[in-house]
């Protein structure tokens, strides 16, 4: 319960860490990400350079939670 509060009072979209990592002279964020108000807590964990770009950034998130990129 507290790590589903945590990531809904974050907006459901939080850094867990940033892990340094020399890949192109980027660093490496991991990102758990989900929906919040699923129950039970449906989240995916995903690693992404900091120097991606939003476009590329949002193709990540509807890849990795199945989205297709449309409204209901």
């Amino acid at each position: 319960m507290e790590l589903e509060k945590k990531i809904c009072e974050t907006g459901c979209v939080g850094e867990k860490s940033a892990v340094t990592a020399a890949v192109s002279g980027n660093a490496i964020r991991d990102l758990r990400i989900g929906p919040c108000a699923s129950v039970p807590l449906i989240w995916r964990q995903v690693e992404e350079p900091s120097s991606i770009t939003q476009n590329a950034l949002h193709a990540v998130l509807q890849a990795a939670l199945g989205w297709l990129d449309d409204h209901l």
